[in-house]
């Protein structure tokens, strides 16, 4: 059950993101368009990471026959979800805080159904931190030149990245879904 809620959780964070996207277009705001980017790129990297580790597993378990081994295996994969929902780097008071699982684990599981998934990442960070990608959103010009409006080349550039995206986690996801709630169901 908390496989299934942990899911609908990462479900809910992607679709309010993919309004933030939408918002942020049909308002020109290109920072917030940057930040959501790079967000829902983040959360799609979990939902990726949260069903490799269950094709493993599904695979381990299919070998496996050992009631003890069996055991510690669906202990572990609790661990990874536990971490999924409660990793934290700040709110270590929280009743149930964990040690978050890093981005990068997350990124590199989109595997090769993802080309080039760290430079795409790397990309999008670079609208996030407080340098040059977030300042071509806001001028279009160099250090004390131009004009504080957005260079349309870089804003183009990025909504191609988005749409790149879309296409690459569509591709990754097919199929994925049904194959990972008839694990659940087995599960269940």
């Amino acid at each position: 059950h908390q496989t299934q809620y942990l899911l609908l959780v990462i479900d809910k964070k992607c679709s309010e993101l993919g309004k933030a996207l939408i918002f942020a277009l049909n308002t020109g705001n290109y920072v917030a368009l940057g930040l959501s980017s790079r967000s829902l790129f983040e959360h799609a990297a979990s939902m990726a990471y949260l069903l490799n580790e269950l094709k493993s597993l599904d695979e381990k378990l299919g070998r496996q026959h050992e009631t003890e081994k069996i055991n510690a295996m669906l202990g572990a994969f609790s661990k990874k979800v536990e971490k999924l929902y409660y990793g934290t780097g700040y709110f270590e008071h929280a009743t149930r805080s964990l040690k978050p699982i890093h981005i990068n684990e997350l990124v590199k599981s989109f595997g090769n159904d993802i080309t080039d998934e760290k430079k795409k990442y790397a990309y999008l960070c670079d609208f996030v931190h407080p340098n040059l990608g977030v300042n071509l959103l806001i001028s279009d010009g160099g250090l004390g030149q131009g004009r504080v409006e957005p260079d349309q080349t870089i804003v183009s550039s990025l909504i191609g990245y988005i749409l790149e995206l879309d296409g690459d986690m569509a591709r990754f996801t097919d199929g994925k879904e049904a194959e990972f709630f008839d694990f659940l169901v087995l599960f269940s």
